[in-house]
C-alpha cells in the first residue's frame, strides 16, 4: 500500500519506489476529485454548462446559420458574417455592389449603364450629356446648312385660326380673309430665308404664297391665300415651310 505523499516528502529513508507510488496515489486522488492531472486541469464533466443566464463550459461553433443558444461563435464565424455584410453593402463608403441593385428599364427604376453612342437602339442604356450634345450639334449644323426646316406649320385658316401641328411656330395672327401672319417661336438668324406656302380646299383651286407687300422678318412672315377672280379667301388647310434664316 502506498504511503501518503506527506509521509514520504522529506523522509530520507523513503525509497524511490515508495516515492513513485505516493505520487501515483496522489494523481489518482486528484482525478477522483475531477482533475485530469497534477497540473490542475479540471475534467469537463465536472464543470457546469454555460447558458444565457449562467457562466460555465461552452462548446465553440464556426456555423453562421445555427440557431443554438448554448454554443459560442468562433472568430471565424464572426469574420464570415462581417465579410458577407461588407459584400452586401460597404458601409464605410456607402457603395452598394451593382450585382445587388435592380436593373433599370422603361417600366422600373434601377442601375443603368451610360452610353456615348448616338446611333444605338438600346432601351436599357442611358445617354450621356456628351451624346445629347453631339445630336444637338448635328441638328444645329443641318439647320444652319438649310437641310432641315427652320420652321413649319399646318393650320386651319377658317374661323378662329387653329394650329394643327408645327415646329418653331408660336402663334398665327388672322389679318383678314386669306391673310395671315406667322410668328416664330425662336427668331431666325436673318430674313434671307426661303418659304413655301401651300393650301388646299374642297372643290376649288387656290393660290398661296408670301405676301410681297410685307417683307419677311426674323420673327414673323406674312402669307396669303386667294381665289382667282375673287381675292383673299380663308382655307382649312394652310401649310408654311421655312428653310434657312
Amino acid at each position: 500500500m502506498a504511503l501518503p505523499l506527506a509521509n514520504v516528502l522529506g523522509n530520507p529513508a523513503t525509497t524511490t519506489a515508495e516515492f513513485q507510488a505516493a505520487i501515483e496515489a496522489q494523481r489518482q486522488y486528484l482525478e477522483d476529485l475531477g482533475f485530469s492531472d497534477i497540473a490542475g486541469v479540471a475534467s469537463v464533466a465536472q464543470l457546469p454548462s454555460a447558458s444565457t443566464s449562467a457562466r460555465g463550459a461552452v462548446q465553440l461553433s464556426s456555423s453562421t446559420g445555427s440557431t443554438s443558444n448554448t454554443l459560442a461563435a468562433t472568430p471565424f464565424a464572426v469574420r464570415s458574417v462581417k465579410e458577407s455584410s461588407e459584400n452586401a453593402s460597404n458601409l464605410s463608403s456607402g457603395i452598394v455592389p451593382v450585382a445587388r441593385l435592380p436593373t433599370a428599364s422603361t417600366v422600373g427604376r434601377g442601375a443603368v449603364q451610360l452610353s456615348n453612342s448616338t446611333g444605338s437602339t438600346s432601351s436599357t442604356l442611358a445617354a450621356t450629356p456628351q451624346a445629347v450634345r453631339s445630336v444637338k450639334e448635328d441638328i444645329n449644323a443641318l439647320i444652319s446648312n438649310g437641310r432641315v426646316a427652320s420652321a413649319w406649320v399646318r393650320f386651319d385658316g377658317t374661323g378662329t385660326v387653329a394650329i394643327d401641328d408645327s415646329y418653331n411656330v408660336d402663334y398665327i395672327v388672322d389679318l383678314g380673309s386669306g391673310h395671315y401672319q406667322v410668328h416664330f417661336a425662336s427668331a431666325l438668324y436673318d430674313a434671307n430665308y426661303s418659304a413655301q406656302v401651300t393650301s388646299a380646299g374642297a372643290g376649288a383651286s387656290y393660290f398661296a404664297g408670301i405676301n410681297g407687300n410685307v417683307p419677311p422678318t426674323t420673327s414673323s412672315l406674312n402669307v396669303m391665300n386667294w381665289f382667282p377672280g375673287v381675292g383673299g379667301a380663308d382655307n382649312s388647310i394652310m401649310c408654311v415651310t421655312v428653310h434657312g434664316g
